[in-house]
């Protein structure tokens, strides 16, 4: 009955030591997840206009309003990501799911983004996590089955990129951080998939982001 007892103690602290083990990853993975939505709204945060869009006397009222949406956009990222797991792995599947989580944050209290800025907000945390993935910092996500099917985040860099090597130009004239239709978004989206479809490159338009990208950093 001793040994039984020993026995049954060793396999207690064992599996509490494994739980304790796998509750601290998927902790740490969840921070390395807010870590990249966080950073990737810094890439555009510069462009983000609060005290302009949003009705406020105070600083302090500003500030919270502020505090209030970034919180619940972090969750709407994060969440709206996360749903990918359990959809269809095609393009149409992809589309109508960004479509979605872009009129979800449209709709979120006191959002003063415009669809340019959302989009860079998507697509750079989407780029953030696939990076992740292949570090195997998170693992409760499959964004690589989805590599084919992301839009490249435009920003200033990118559009030039566009226009330099695949001649293709914006349907809306106005700077990126100020586009407004959805529709002409998408389009110019599929426009340079289907360029680099018959192009030289033969790569996915995130692949092909990630080489113009690191080319313009050198």
């Amino acid at each position: 009955m001793k040994d039984e007892y020993i026995d049954f103690l060793i396999e207690d602290t064992l599996r509490s030591l494994k739980e304790e083990q796998e509750k601290d990853l998927k902790e740490k993975e969840e921070k390395y997840k807010l870590r990249a939505i966080i950073t990737a709204y810094g890439s555009f945060q510069r462009t983000v206009q609060y005290k302009k869009k949003l009705d406020c006397i105070e600083t302090n009222e500003l500030e919270d309003k502020k505090i209030h949406f970034k919180n619940q956009a972090y969750e709407l990222l994060r969440h709206g990501i996360m749903g990918l797991n359990n959809r269809e792995v095609s393009q149409d599947s992809f589309d109508s799911w960004h479509y979605t989580l872009t009129m979800n944050f449209q709709n979120l209290e006191n959002n003063v983004l415009s669809i340019g800025q959302i989009q860079k907000w998507i697509n750079i945390t989407l780029k953030y996590w696939l990076v992740l993935e292949e570090f195997k910092k998170i693992n409760d996500t499959n964004i690589r089955k989805y590599t084919q099917y992301l839009h490249i985040p435009v920003d200033k860099v990118v559009l030039t990129k566009i226009e330099e090597l695949l001649q293709i130009f914006p349907i809306d004239e106005k700077p990126w951080s100020k586009w407004s239709n959805y529709e002409q978004y998408l389009t110019y989206q599929n426009d340079i998939r289907q360029k680099l479809d018959k192009s030289q490159y033969h790569n996915s338009p995130i692949q092909w982001e990630f080489m113009v990208w690191n080319d313009s950093e050198k």
